[in-house]
């Protein structure tokens, strides 16, 4: 089961720049679409990301299981934030997260070692501190970033890359006329 995992993973990470790089035979249209990007579509995206790894992880029972919910939790709520072309916002989502997952690894260890002189032990006390820091930081980054920081982000990025059309009077002229603002 390892060896297919790894496998498979082996053949997308080779395989992904050569899909990326498009068919170079098709001519490229010479303007860039306008269209705003949905605030849902952002959210389900990074809340399908986070979930859907953590119930496959579920569903092997095995070693897989961890790296499929770290992965979910980790990179999961940035993948709105990427349809959004905010990769400042997706990294830094994803360092949060890492960083409580360090408190948290790191307190766990803590509490293991405390453990050894009893539970009373000062080391076995600020481990579970740590536990229960860096779980909090995880949970809550990943629920702000699925949540509202994707919206942000769509936000901006549908306020900088917009086209309008105005009706508009020249005064001097007297003629009525239309205003076309572009921003992008």
């Amino acid at each position: 089961m390892k060896s297919i995992l790894l496998f498979s993973l082996l053949v997308l990470i080779v395989s992904s720049p050569v899909l990326a790089q498009g068919d170079p035979t098709k001519p490229q249209p010479p303007y860039q679409e306008l269209r705003p990007k949905s605030a849902n579509t952002a959210m389900l995206m990074s809340l399908g990301a986070t979930v859907l790894p953590i119930g496959v992880g579920s569903l092997l029972r095995d070693e897989a299981l961890a790296w499929l919910v770290f992965s979910g939790v980790t990179f999961g709520p940035s993948l709105g934030y990427f349809y959004a072309d905010d990769n400042r916002g997706a990294f830094r989502g994803i360092l949060i997260r890492t960083g409580g997952y360090t408190v948290a690894t790191i307190g766990a260890l803590y509490s293991l070692t405390g453990l050894i002189g009893g539970r009373n032990n000062e080391l076995y006390n600020l481990g579970v501190i740590m536990v229960i820091t860096g779980g909090t930081v995880v949970a809550g980054s990943a629920i702000y970033d699925i949540f509202w920081g994707t919206r942000r982000s769509i936000s901006r990025y549908n306020e900088k890359n917009n086209l309008s059309v105005t009706p508009w009077y020249h005064p001097e002229y007297n003629a009525p006329g239309l205003s076309v603002r572009m921003r992008f």
